[in-house]
């Protein structure tokens, strides 16, 4: 009776490119994340006040006055 063996060997894992395509979806997903936690912050900006005092206090904000 012959046991047949199988060589593990031809399995390559190609590390950097795991470890890239990981990294990438960490970016992403931080991006998503900071993008909603931005638009939160303008939707409760236009409730609390008004689309003219958002105008001025960027311009105010940008101008230094």
């Amino acid at each position: 009776m012959k046991t047949e063996t199988l060589l593990t060997d031809d399995v390559r894992m190609d590390i950097e490119h795991e470890l890239s395509t990981f990294l990438l979806m960490v970016c992403l997903i931080m991006a998503i994340l900071i993008a909603l936690w931005g638009f939160a912050c303008m939707i409760g900006a236009l409730v609390t006040s008004s689309p003219a005092d958002l105008m001025t206090g960027l311009l105010h904000a940008m101008t230094g006055s």
